[in-house]
């Protein structure tokens, strides 16, 4: 009686390779699933969403297309795998968000209605306030100012039902 679900995030739970038969086991003992994911395991998270064990997904969109795979830290990262998440979401959860964490190294105002426009029609979008832990892989990032978000959020807002400000 203490909990109504359970959340599972990562690093990237996708990876897991006996995600399905965890989520299947939360799932018997009653339990709303929410996953969190980035986007890169398509066909495992179609495969979720197509038999009905995940109930929240909430996918990081970590930049605009262009700007991907210099986020990510990837050179030739496959965004490819990111949209087929978007659609496999949008097409198939029974709820869900995207967010972004904005750095102020990584995003400027014309990233975010081309984020937009990757999710045209989502539910949600949520800009993230970036918070240095202490431990990152890359030293030197910052946080975006308040005022820089809500513009940034309202560049993105004609392209989804909601787009809103979290952690700011």
């Amino acid at each position: 009686g203490v909990l109504d679900g359970v959340a599972i995030t990562g690093g990237e739970p996708l990876l897991q390779p006996d995600i399905g038969d965890i989520i299947r086991r939360i799932r018997e003992m009653g339990y709303s699933v929410k996953l969190d994911t980035n986007g890169t395991h398509p066909k495992r998270l179609a495969a979720l969403l197509d038999e009905g064990a995940v109930d929240y997904v909430a996918m990081d969109i970590k930049n605009s297309s262009e700007r991907y795979a210099a986020t990510v830290g990837i050179p030739g990262f496959d965004v490819s795998l990111v949209r087929d998440s978007i659609s496999a979401i949008m097409s198939g959860a029974p709820d869900y968000e995207f967010r972004t964490t904005v750095v102020a190294e990584f995003h400027e105002l014309e990233c975010f209605p081309a984020i937009g426009k990757m999710i045209h029609g989502a539910k949600r979008y949520f800009l993230q306030g970036f918070r240095d832990s202490g431990a990152l892989i890359q030293p030197g990032l910052h946080a975006v100012p308040r005022e820089e978000m809500e513009g940034f959020a309202a560049a993105a807002a004609p392209f989804v039902v909601r787009a809103e400000l979290r952690g700011v």
